[in-house]
C-alpha cells in the first residue's frame, strides 16, 4: 500500500521500519511483444466526443426538429423561465423556476424566487466585476465560448439555485450546449449554475466560481472531451491570473502529498489535492512560456498531455524545445526545490510562493544503512526522498517494474478482453451485423457475453442495442444487469451504470430476429465530469450461428470506434530527479528510465562538501491508471 503522507504520525515510522527490507521489486513475467503492441494500439486509438444530437436521433429520442432560431432572444429584468438542475448529492436532475435579476454586457443572471431575499449590493458588484473585468480578460487569454451558441444568443447566463446539492459551489454542464429537442434535460444555453449558498455565506466566492467555470465553458468550445486534470488545472490558473483564487488549501494538500496524478482524476477519493497539483503545473508552465501559450493549449483537440505536446510543437514563441514530459519533470524538480527551501534557475515560480507547511514531512528520509526500499507511485505523481548521513559513501540503485496494468480489471479470460476505453464526454462503440435468415421462427437465438464494469453511477452508461434498418435507428435491449432508471436524466434508454461487482454473465434473447438480418451494438457514453474504469466484455457468442469471440485475436468480426482489445499490460517508464547539496550550491541530474532500465546514484558524505542528497521518483505512462512499483537499493560502499 502507498504511504499516506497526510497521516503524518505514521509515514516516517512506516518508511523506516517496514520499507527498508531485504527484498526487491517483484517483476512478473509478461510478454514484451504484447505489451509494446498494446501501447502502440493505445497511442493510435482515437476516441470521439459524444455527439448527443446524433445519438438522440439514432436512439429514436427525437420526435420533431424545430426550425433554427433566426434572431437572438431579447432579455428583460423580471422575465421568468424554468431550468433543469443537476443535484450532485442525489444524482437527480430537478426542475426549478428563476427570474432575471441582472443583465450586463455579457451575462444574464437568473435567481430562484426563494433566494431573492438574499440579493445584496455586493451580489450585484460581483456580477459587475465578472461582466466588466473578468470576462474580457479570460476571453482574450483563454479564447471564446461557443457564441452565439446553441440558442443563437451572444449572452452567457448564470442561474443561482439551491438545488445543486450541498457540496458544490457551481458547475458548467456540456449537456446545456445540446438543443432541447435532442436532450430533454438541456437548458439549451451557455449557462453556469451556482449554489445560492454563495449569496448567503460568502458572496465573494461568486467571481471565483464564475472565473473557474468560464474556463470550462471556453475549453469545451475547442476540446469537448478534455481530461479532467488539464481542464481543472487551467480553471485554477484562470482564478490565479484574475486574482479570484480564494485560498491555498488545494495547493497545500497537494504539496503535503504530491503523489497525485496529473493524468488521472479520482472518482471516489477527494479531488482537492488534484485541483492544487494541476493548478501548480499550469502556473509553472505559464511562468516558463508566457500567457500567449495558454490559448495554444486550450485550442488543441488532443487530450491530456498529448494536447500539451501538440501545443508545444506548434508554438513558435518558445525559446527552447520542450515536451510535456520535459515540463512535468522540471516542475517536480521545482516543487522539490521549494520543499527544501532553495528554488533556483528554471526551477522556480514567478512572483509566487507555494504554500508549504513548516512541519511538512513530505520528503521521506532514507536510512543510512544497507537495505532495499520498495514502494509505488502514481502515473505522473511523484515521491520525494532525502538522504542525510554523518559519513559514508552510499550507492543508491533505482529499479522499476517493467510493466504496469492499464486498469485494475484483469481480462475476463485469456490475455484479452474487449474494453470500452475510458474518456470524459465521449462515445465508444463495438458493432457487428448478424445474418439469421437461415434460422426458422420458433428456434432459439441467444446472445451471451461476460461483462465486468465500473461506470460513473447515473452519469455514464453502456447500452446494448439492435438495428433492423442497416444502422439508421437503434433500440436498447433490456439487459438483466441494466436499468431504465433515469433520475439523473443521462440514461438514454436501458443501460448499465455503476459497478458490476465482478464478472457477470449476460444473455439476451434474439429469437425474434429469426429469418432476418440484424446489427448488434455495444455503446459506452460518458458525461464530462468524471470517468471510471469502463467495461470489459468477453466470450461473446451466438451459438445459433456458431459465432464466438473471445477477443484473443482480431478476426475482423466487429466495427469498433474507441473500443479496443485490451491486453492489460504496457511498458512502464520512469523519470528520476537527483539533487546533491554541496554547501550552498545544488547540482541536478535527471534520468529517464525505460521499462527495462535502472539507474545508480552516489552520495558521498565522506566528502565534506556534500550535505544532503534528494531524490524524486515519478512513473510516466499516459495510458495506465494503476500505480507503478519500484525499488531503491541502498549500499554503503565505504
Amino acid at each position: 500500500m502507498k504511504h499516506s503522507l497526510i497521516i503524518t504520525s505514521l509515514c516516517l515510522v512506516i518508511l523506516s521500519s517496514n520499507l527498508l527490507t531485504k527484498s526487491k521489486v517483484d517483476s512478473k513475467e509478461y510478454d514484451q511483444y504484447l505489451a509494446d503492441q498494446m501501447l502502440s494500439v493505445l497511442q493510435k486509438t482515437e476516441v470521439e466526443p459524444s455527439d448527443r444530437v446524433q445519438i438522440a436521433r439514432r436512439f429514436g429520442l427525437v420526435s420533431s426538429i424545430p426550425e433554427e432560431i433566426s434572431a437572438p432572444p431579447v432579455w428583460k429584468t423580471g422575465m421568468e423561465r424554468s431550468f433543469w438542475v443537476i443535484n450532485t448529492d442525489t444524482s437527480e436532475t430537478l426542475e426549478t423556476e428563476a427570474i432575471i435579476q441582472f443583465i450586463g454586457g455579457h451575462i444574464v443572471c437568473w435567481v430562484e424566487r426563494e433566494a431573492l431575499a438574499w440579493i445584496t449590493e455586493d451580489f450585484y458588484s460581483e456580477l459587475e466585476k465578472f461582466d466588466k473585468e473578468l470576462y474580457p480578460f479570460e476571453h482574450a487569454v483563454f479564447g471564446s465560448e461557443l457564441s452565439p451558441g446553441v440558442d443563437n444568443d451572444p449572452y452567457i447566463h448564470v442561474l443561482f439555485t439551491g438545488k445543486t446539492g450541498a457540496n458544490i459551489l457551481g458547475y458548467f454542464s456540456s449537456r446545456d450546449e445540446d438543443p432541447a429537442w435532442a436532450s430533454a434535460h438541456s437548458n439549451a444555453m451557455e449557462l453556469f449554475i451556482l449554489n445560492t449558498s454563495l449569496m448567503k455565506n460568502d458572496v465573494f466566492h461568486i467571481s471565483n466560481t464564475l472565473t473557474h467555470e468560464y474556463q470550462h465553458m471556453i475549453h469545451f468550445a475547442y476540446d469537448q472531451n478534455e481530461g479532467s486534470a488539464i481542464d481543472e488545472g487551467l480553471s485554477g490558473l484562470a482564478e490565479y491570473l484574475l486574482n479570484t483564487r480564494v485560498n491555498t488549501i488545494y495547493e497545500q494538500l497537494y504539496l503535503s502529498n504530491p503523489d497525485k496524478s496529473l493524468t488521472i482524476w479520482p472518482v471516489k477519493d477527494s479531488g482537492i489535492p488534484y485541483y492544487g497539483g494541476s493548478f501548480l503545473f499550469f502556473k509553472y508552465m505559464t511562468d516558463r512560456l508566457g500567457l500567449d501559450f495558454i490559448q495554444k493549449v486550450v485550442q488543441q483537440p488532443e487530450n491530456n498531455l498529448d494536447g500539451l505536446d501538440a501545443a508545444l510543437t506548434e508554438y513558435h514563441g518558445a525559446k527552447e524545445a520542450l515536451t510535456a514530459d520535459d515540463l512535468f519533470t522540471d516542475w517536480i524538480v521545482t516543487n522539490l526545490a521549494y520543499l527544501i527551501g532553495h528554488p533556483y534557475a528554471n526551477y522556480r515560480y514567478t512572483d509566487y510562493e507555494p504554500p508549504i507547511s513548516a512541519q511538512s514531512d513530505v520528503i521521506h528520509s532514507l536510512d543510512c544503512s544497507n537495505g532495499v526500499l520498495s514502494s509505488e507511485v502514481m502515473q505522473y505523481g511523484v515521491d520525494y526522498y532525502q538522504m542525510i548521513c554523518p559519513d559514508g559513501n552510499y550507492q543508491i540503485e533505482f529499479s522499476g517494474n517493467e510493466f504496469v496494468s492499464i486498469t485494475n480489471r484483469k481480462p475476463i479470460s485469456g490475455n484479452y478482453s474487449w474494453w470500452t476505453n475510458a474518456v470524459n464526454n465521449s462515445e465508444t462503440s463495438l458493432q457487428r451485423d448478424f445474418d439469421f435468415q437461415s434460422i426458422k421462427l420458433g428456434e432459439d437465438i441467444i446472445l451471451e457475453y461476460d461483462i465486468d464494469y465500473s461506470l460513473e453511477e447515473q452519469f455514464d452508461f453502456m447500452y446494448v442495442s439492435f438495428s433492423e434498418d442497416g444502422g439508421l435507428s437503434w433500440e436498447n435491449f433490456p439487459t438483466l444487469l441494466g436499468s431504465d432508471r433515469n433520475q439523473s436524466g443521462f440514461n438514454l434508454g436501458w443501460g448499465y451504470t455503476g459497478n458490476s461487482n465482478g464478472i457477470r454473465h449476460e444473455q439476451i434473447d434474439l429469437s425474434a430476429f429469426a429469418g432476418k438480418k440484424v446489427s448488434i451494438r455495444f455503446d459506452y457514453i460518458t458525461d464530462q465530469a468524471l470517468v471510471a474504469d469502463g467495461a470489459l466484455i468477453d466470450n461473446i457468442r451466438v451459438d445459433a450461428v456458431n459465432f464466438y469471440d473471445d477477443a484473443e485475436s482480431d478476426q475482423g468480426y466487429w466495427k469498433s470506434s474507441g473500443f479496443l482489445r485490451l491486453y492489460n499490460q504496457v511498458p512502464q517508464p520512469f523519470v528520476n530527479i537527483f539533487l546533491r547539496r554541496s554547501g550552498d550550491s545544488y547540482t541536478t541530474e535527471i534520468a529517464r528510465i525505460d521499462h527495462s532500465g535502472s539507474t545508480v546514484y552516489h552520495c558521498n558524505f565522506n566528502d565534506v562538501e556534500t550535505n544532503a542528497c534528494y531524490f524524486g521518483v515519478s512513473a510516466m505512462n499516459r495510458y495506465a491508471s494503476q500505480n507503478a512499483d519500484y525499488s531503491m537499493k541502498i549500499t554503503r560502499l565505504e
